[in-house]
């Protein structure tokens, strides 16, 4: 080769060693080349994840290689069309927008499977109640002369005859249950022509039926304890009576209305004729906590460090902090059904046409949205950002991120929709329901 020739390829490899190692730099920080703005840009990052796992992705439109979960690099900063889908689910679709030098997220994306929603036992409820953290349903139904109470434990799919009582008349009989807070226990209560009611405290190992009247012959009406198991506060002329059902131990607050066990602690509600209070019992001296309108209140399960009452008369309720004297109210707001998430640390609830979520940590409540076919029951949706609710008519999903507006998925249509609730593992919804004409609780399988 020639010297002339040997100089013009080393000043072709030099000018393309030039070009190429800023390239290569830019490359390596992150730059790509910009087809619209015609010059280089810093990249961005999308994380993205699905419930289920496996879920193909497709950025504009454009099939990916990877599948969820997925950190995907170097993206073009702007707004992107992301869609995640798994054969047999429901696709996810959303606009994200993506900046240089950041990472946006989307990592708890519910995918539901596409199943009708199958029978798991036909029965014309008369009455019903759900412990939905420990997957319980007990009903009753009418046989002939009789109201049988029946207990499905969704853990296992178990089913287990409580008790048989005889009508007493051939009225149809007002019939309510109620779960103990650790569902070892469950109350029933029927009353005929406005007659006065038949209280029964029914352990659910062995079916041993209690009467509360026997128990506190001046009993009207009581309610479990909303956190201690086995205890049950019946209301009297004078005050609350607690039943001590494992222990069979009682004692009496006068003059109180409602009341929970916290620990160590006993908090009651009394109604001084100007508003109401709730109180620490504290031996035969009380602390109050904090004051609220009159109204007639019962406790609910909450966190450590809250309480939480409900006024049904006013469709009310109220989030307090128990151990604050100067700012103990920390959410006022309107509700007929709400639920802790599994973290404890969001309250999930609605008046019937608008859905919240209240963030105890971040003092945030936001509003997931507004509907105006009534809001009959609701859950969360464990394992991704969802929540279930269901509607006259529908059993619906909708994701909590609210980017690109949220994305709502209907799960099943039926009628007589009430007692929703969702397993731990997020695999199965159960409510009851009449699809097709059959009454009874169904199952809406979720996941594989």
């Amino acid at each position: 080769m020639s010297t002339r020739a040997r100089a013009i390829l080393f000043f072709i490899f030099l000018f393309g060693f030039l070009i190429a190692a800023p390239l290569v730099v830019l490359y390596t920080a992150g730059f790509r080349y910009n087809v619209t703005s015609g010059r280089f840009t810093q990249t961005g990052v999308l994380s993205l994840g699905s419930t289920p796992k496996g879920a193909t992705i497709y950025i504009d439109d454009e099939r990916r290689r990877e599948r969820t979960p997925a950190v995907l690099q170097n993206i073009l900063p702007g707004t992107h069309r992301v869609r995640l889908e798994k054969d047999g689910y429901t696709a996810w679709e959303k606009t994200l927008s993506v900046a240089a030098r950041q990472t946006t997220f989307a990592t708890k994306v519910a995918l539901f499977l596409n199943r009708e929603a199958a029978s798991v036992v036909e029965a014309d409820a008369t009455a019903f109640a759900i412990e939905k953290d420990d997957q319980l349903a007990a009903y009753t139904k009418t046989e002939g002369s009789w109201t049988e109470l029946w207990a499905f434990d969704g853990d296992d799919g178990s089913f287990e005859l409580l008790s048989r009582i005889p009508d007493a008349s051939d009225a149809r009989p007002q019939v309510r249950v109620a779960w103990s807070s650790g569902g070892d226990y469950v109350s029933l209560s029927v009353a005929t022509d406005g007659a006065s009611q038949d209280w029964s405290l029914i352990r659910t190992d062995d079916g041993t039926r209690l009467t509360l009247n026997d128990l506190v012959p001046e009993a009207t009406s009581g309610v479990w304890d909303a956190e201690r198991e086995g205890r049950f506060w019946a209301s009297t002329p004078t005050g609350l009576t607690s039943i001590d059902l494992p222990r069979m131990q009682m004692d009496t607050i006068p003059e109180a209305s409602a009341a929970v066990t916290t620990g160590w602690d006993t908090v009651f509600v009394q109604n001084n004729g100007e508003r109401t209070i709730v109180a620490r019992k504290a031996g035969d001296l009380s602390e109050p906590i904090a004051y609220l309108p009159l109204g007639t209140y019962t406790f609910h399960a909450a966190p450590d460090g809250l309480l939480l009452l409900a006024d049904a008369g006013r469709r009310h309720l109220y989030l307090l902090d128990a151990h604050s004297s100067s700012q103990p109210i920390l959410l006022s707001a309107q509700a007929i059904h709400w639920q802790w998430h599994p973290d404890n640390a969001r309250l999930l609830y609605s008046d019937g046409f608008d859905l919240h979520v209240y963030d105890v940590t971040m003092h945030t409540d936001e509003t997931l949205t507004r509907v105006s076919n009534e809001i009959l029951d609701l859950a969360w949706y464990p394992t991704a950002d969802a929540v279930l609710f269901a509607q006259t008519g529908t059993l619906s999903a909708i994701e909590l991120d609210q980017r690109d507006g949220r994305q709502t998925t209907t799960l099943l249509e039926a009628s007589d929709l009430r007692g929703l609730w969702v397993d731990p593992s997020g695999r199965n919804a159960y409510v009851f329901a009449t699809v097709d004409g059959v009454a009874g609780l169904w199952r809406r399988q979720l996941q594989r």
